[in-house]
């Protein structure tokens, strides 16, 4: 017969055990998803690897930076044009832009290009991929950088 302490370890174990499962199921990093295609609309999300590729062989590809121009005069993808989301004007200047153009966009770590690529998406833009991890995922990639 099981004596009442080890009754109370084991049951206050097992709540630790529970609460520490939900604690991470509550942390677990925010991963968000490419809304929704349209069709003819190519939407992907894709790592630093994969947009380099793009970048070489997708004719008239355009690169948006979507960083300040102080984060994008420290360092930026070769030939990537700023567009600096913080501006007044951003959104008006956004649905401004050649929808069917090819475009590989990014931010520092993907929060602001992520809110970008929906917008993107909802316009009707033909052909967005969103850099993973922004920037950061791309020089952490060992990528070229421009300054």
């Amino acid at each position: 017969m099981m004596q009442p302490a080890t009754l109370v370890n084991r049951a206050l174990l097992l709540v630790f055990a529970l609460a520490a499962v939900a604690f991470v199921a509550y942390i677990k990093p925010f991963s968000p998803s490419a809304p929704k295609e349209a069709p003819g609309q190519t939407l992907r999300m894709v790592s630093p690897s994969e947009a380099a590729g793009i970048i070489d062989s997708v004719p008239d590809t355009v690169i948006l930076d979507l960083r300040t121009p102080l984060e994008f005069d420290q360092g930026h993808i070769p030939d990537a044009r700023l567009l600096d989301y913080n501006k007044d004007d951003f959104w008006k200047r956004l649905a401004s832009l050649d929808r069917d153009k090819p475009y590989v966009i990014y931010c520092a770590t993907q929060g602001r290009s992520f809110q970008t690529f929906e917008k993107m998406a909802a316009l009707g833009f033909a052909k967005v991929w969103l850099l993973q991890g922004g920037f950061y995922a791309w020089r952490n990639a060992g990528l070229p950088i421009a300054h």
